[in-house]
């Protein structure tokens, strides 16, 4: 996401009172109108910590038929950027609704109108809602020289967002192209801000589905693999490492090329095979045989992709690099043992 020539069109802010205290619902009357120093630190404010790797979108019943009820007023906003003040209003009432339990405390919710924002290789505007808590004490050292004392006041630090959102004008019929930043609190139905708010799902792109095959091939090789035919914890992390590297190392990928590089044996090729279609009816998803293998989604992957040999309680052994430095046995007592060879010691 490229946001050198992004200008801020329009803000507006309200005020979240907690409805458990007591607290009202307060809406601005006008637009915030900041001078362009201010308008600059609130770019980089809203803008800076948005990663633009997982995208999501509203959920729809079909194209062009939403589930989440925010689409609507963002539909008004992007069709006529005039009716953010209204739209907002509504927002804004959606959210205060939430503060009835302690799943969202006090705070300001900012509806912003964002133009030329340039989101892989298409420029659009964009929407931004973002909840900013109360929550951080600020503290400021005075007359330092005559009579030093310090001033405590609350409010919003402006280094991080919590919980905020950027819509796309993009992908309408889709849902919109929506990235998400989400640390509210998590409960059993999901995170507020993502899951019960917006009412988001994943967006069916390459990070989507190159997440899902590689968890899909880790499930394989971990659960359905050693059901299936003879294998040894050690050849189960021999298919890790070839499905991992084979993920880092390639641009597309192709079922069938994988599986060839992956697996020695045909049948454990088909059993694969089974398995993924298995894997989506399962999850309710659709993966292609065939697509653009995404990096980022590979390296948020990676770390489940861990070489761990766990040996009852007592040892865990990260193994990186040749197996073929360690053996496999059992003693004449029936004490299963691993033999590892090294050339030195660190």
């Amino acid at each position: 996401m490229n946001t050198e020539n992004t200008v801020i069109e329009s803000i507006v802010v309200h005020e979240i009172g907690d409805k458990s205290h007591q607290q009202d619902l307060v809406l601005s009357k006008q637009l915030l109108a900041p001078d362009s120093d201010e308008l600059d630190l609130l770019k980089r404010f809203f803008l800076d910590h948005f990663k633009a790797q997982e995208y999501y979108n509203f959920r729809m019943a079909s194209p062009s038929v939403p589930t989440s009820r925010i689409y609507q007023p963002v539909a008004e906003v992007f069709e006529d950027p005039t009716k953010l003040m209204a739209s907002s209003y509504q927002i804004a009432r959606f959210l205060y609704a939430y503060t009835e339990s302690d799943m969202l405390g006090h705070g300001y919710l900012f509806m912003t109108y964002f133009k030329d924002i340039m989101v892989g290789d298409e420029l659009t505007d964009a929407i931004g809602l973002f909840f900013c808590q109360s929550e951080d004490l600020f503290l400021t050292p005075e007359n330092i020289g005559t009579n030093p004392q310090l001033r405590f006041s609350s409010g919003t630090f402006t280094g991080k967002q919590e919980i905020a959102c950027l819509i796309f004008d993009t992908d309408e019929e889709d849902g919109y192209k929506i990235d998400v930043i989400d640390r509210s609190k998590k409960n059993k139905e999901g995170q507020l801000w993502r899951d019960l708010f917006l009412q988001l799902k994943p967006a069916d792109d390459d990070f989507f589905k190159t997440s899902h095959l590689m968890g899909l091939t880790k499930s394989f090789v971990d659960h359905q693999l050693p059901m299936e035919f003879e294998v040894a914890r050690k050849e189960q992390l021999d298919y890790l490492d070839k499905s991992i590297d084979y993920f880092k190392n390639q641009d597309h990928y192709s079922e069938q090329d994988f599986a060839g590089h992956i697996f020695d044996d045909f049948a454990m090729t088909k059993s694969f095979g089974d398995y993924r279609r298995s894997y989506e009816d399962n999850h309710n998803v659709e993966l292609p045989t065939d697509f653009e293998i995404n990096e980022h989604a590979v390296k948020k992957q990676a770390k489940n992709f861990k070489s761990v040999l766990k040996l009852d309680r007592n040892f865990h052994i990260y193994i990186h690099g040749d197996r073929s430095m360690i053996e496999r046995g059992v003693d004449d007592s029936g004490r299963k043992f691993y033999k590892i060879y090294y050339q030195s010691e660190t």
